[in-house]
């Protein structure tokens, strides 16, 4: 990597770290507020591979950000694979090349990627036309690099289209929806006063279009999911989920109390991925720890949201979380995450 891509390009500060715990001298530390509102140093203490383990500094990613105007490293046919937004099989053409999103931030053509580690966060932005290039790196959970980055293109073009008013938010949204098709799981909640989204656990910042509509935030708009639905009159029955073009539709989960704890209480086991879970009652609840060689002794408390549908969030700082869906009698769940796919697990007791 140094040889390849960094010293080419100047960047003598940026490096490739094994593992979280390779600090770097002089480097900022990581931190996440608790709900106390204290600060707490953060870290994910786990492997990390190409996407998360480099560390940098704002003058070496302006470097990079200036050598992207005439390359000295890579092909054409690279450089443009990272610009050029991708169109999937559907249909729907992303925001998104091999590398970076290609957005419109009020009539300014923009190039970036944005990164966010536990307890910090960090926006890579490029305005080719107006030959501005922005690196905003923030060491804290509770402040956005890509609103700070927003601001700069504010006050620093001038000319930019006028700032699309937001409609008067209506009230937050609360509750569970299912697919009956493809199990997908959205649940929608107040977080820190906002309307909040989670799928498969993974949660999201939302909000309404005035059109019985909510999308993510414009900060998150490359994302391109809505959540819509017919009546705005008190909680609908049912929401289409639009996610990329593909639109699934989801059934309200009436909410029930937690039965069945006793009967999902065990030992479970993925062999595909040689992965180990274990429920256990605890003192609020049940609680999930695992172990494998990914992952050891990650725990994270269940909460039963209905219809054999458990939200599992994890006990650490790390905003981690998953939808566990189980069988008639707990013998079996499906796992799903932001970046898992109901994924089987059995109990030891149990063959497949």
């Amino acid at each position: 990597m140094r040889e390849r891509v960094l010293f080419p390009v100047g960047m003598y500060e940026t490096l490739l770290r094994r593992v979280d715990t390779d600090f770097v001298a002089n480097s900022a530390t990581l931190h996440t507020r608790h709900p106390e509102g204290a600060f707490h140093k953060a870290q994910l203490g786990t492997d990390f591979s190409g996407e998360g383990g480099l560390v940098s500094t704002v003058d070496d990613m302006l470097r990079w950000l200036a050598h992207m105007a005439a390359p000295v490293i890579g092909s054409q046919a690279t450089w443009r694979a990272l610009k050029t937004p991708l169109r999937l099989a559907n249909g729907c053409l992303t925001d998104y090349g091999l590398g970076l999103v290609v957005s419109n931030y009020r009539g300014a053509l923009t190039l970036s990627h944005a990164g966010g580690v536990m307890g910090g966060n960090s926006q890579m932005l490029k305005v080719p036309a107006a030959g501005l290039d922005i690196v905003v790196l923030v060491n804290r959970s509770d402040v956005l690099g890509m609103e700070r980055a927003n601001k700069i293109l504010d006050a620093c073009l001038p000319g930019l289209a006028p700032v699309q008013r937001r409609p008067v938010e209506r009230s937050a949204y609360s509750g569970v929806y299912r697919s009956p098709s493809t199990d997908c799981v959205i649940e929608m909640f107040v977080k820190d006063g906002r309307q909040a989204v989670s799928r498969e656990g993974y949660e999201l910042p939302f909000e309404s279009d005035g059109d019985d509509r909510m999308c993510p935030v414009p900060a998150w708009s490359f994302i391109k999911q809505s959540i819509a639905w017919r009546d705005g009159r008190g909680k609908p029955a049912s929401v289409s989920f639009n996610n990329h073009g593909d639109v699934d539709e989801l059934d309200a989960v009436e909410p029930s109390a937690a039965t069945g704890t006793p009967a999902i209480v065990g030992h479970y086991e993925a062999k595909s991925i040689r992965t180990c879970i274990t429920i256990e009652e605890g003192g609020g609840g049940p609680r999930l720890r695992t172990q494998g060689p990914f992952s050891s002794n990650a725990e994270f408390d269940l909460k039963y949201l209905g219809d054999g549908l458990w939200k599992a969030k994890s006990t650490g700082s790390v905003p981690w979380g998953a939808i566990l869906s189980f069988a008639t009698g707990g013998h079996t769940f499906s796992f799903s995450s932001g970046r898992t796919r109901a994924l089987v697990f059995l109990r030891r007791s149990e063959r497949l």
